[in-house]
């Protein structure tokens, strides 16, 4: 009998975190031909992804940023203004409300921290 040959693809995936998060805010997805899980709109793990909202209130005590933001649906959160702990308090120095940002973050046991952020364009 003669051996078989396998052949095997290993294709390399390199995705940040956020990506693949859950989140807890909902479940409304785009459809796969649009939004951000198409193939152009694929996000880069070389470059963080940034969303856009706007501050509400900063609170330096608690260590949060309150924000008003569109529907995140990479991370499968809906339209929402929050509260959401900061990497830092010198975030909290860059931005004061009623500023338009783009933010990032990390996902860390299903709470979103912001961990970087800049003026809106």
């Amino acid at each position: 009998m003669k051996p078989t040959r396998r052949m095997f693809l290993i294709l390399p995936f390199a995705w940040s975190g956020t990506a693949f998060a859950q989140h807890s805010h909902g479940s409304a997805r785009a459809p796969a031909s649009e939004g951000p899980h198409s193939p152009e709109h694929a996000p880069d793990p070389a470059r963080p992804l940034f969303f856009e909202g706007e501050v509400q209130a900063v609170d330096k005590r608690a260590l949060t940023l309150t924000l008003r933001h569109a529907g995140i649906p990479i991370l499968d959160m809906p339209a929402a203004t929050e509260a959401y702990p900061v990497k830092g308090a010198s975030i909290l120095e860059e931005v004061a409300p009623g500023d338009k940002i783009r933010f990032t973050g990390v996902l860390q046991a299903r709470q979103f921290i912001v961990t970087q952020v800049m003026p809106a364009h």
